[in-house]
């Protein structure tokens, strides 16, 4: 799910606010592809590899269910 809330963060909020379900009750949730592969590097822990077909997927179905809250001093188009 981390991994998951991050990629919603960078993709959705450009790295400037969170990912937060459109709907409160909804019971949308954040999770990484089925197809995507968990890589160990080095120092920096574990990463999830995405194929570009299934990360704009991925990116699509993230902006269907959530949006982006902005931290302090950002703000978007909504």
């Amino acid at each position: 799910v981390t991994s998951a809330a991050k990629f919603c963060s960078q993709s959705l909020c450009h790295n400037n606010g969170r990912c937060i379900r459109k709907v409160p009750e909804s019971s949308s949730y954040l999770h990484m592809p089925g197809s995507s592969t968990k890589k160990y590097i080095l120092s920096k822990s574990f990463r999830f590899i995405i194929s570009p077909t299934r990360k704009l997927k991925t990116i699509k179905a993230m902006k269907n269910g959530f949006m982006c809250h902005c931290y302090p001093g950002w703000h978007g188009e909504s």
